[in-house]
């Protein structure tokens, strides 16, 4: 009887062993899967804040742009004699008035 409990115990201690190192093989092989995935999101999320960057200074360098076109359009117009005579005003005169459509 000790021998043939001796002899189970033994068959389910290796069992068990089994089961742990299959456990831990499936564990690590999911930790690799979550790390892997994770890389890659953290790639994309790189590739996107990139984007975002390249974004930011063509908007800005547009903004610059057009502030800048806006800044030589109101400087000629305001030294426009043709203008001045057109709104009624004096050079360097702010005019004030309805806005023409």
């Amino acid at each position: 009887i000790v021998a043939e409990a001796e002899s189970a115990a033994a068959g389910k201690l290796a069992a068990a062993e089994r089961q742990a190192a299959e456990t831990l093989a499936a564990s690590r092989r999911r930790v690799r899967e979550v790390e892997d995935a994770l890389a890659a999101e953290r790639e994309r999320e790189e590739h996107l804040l990139s984007q975002m960057r390249q974004a930011r200074e063509a908007l800005a360098q547009h903004l610059t742009a057009t502030r800048s076109g806006l800044e030589q359009v109101l400087t000629q117009v305001s030294g426009d004699e043709r203008v001045r005579t057109l709104i009624g005003g004096q050079a360097g005169e702010v005019v004030e008035g309805e806005p023409v459509e």
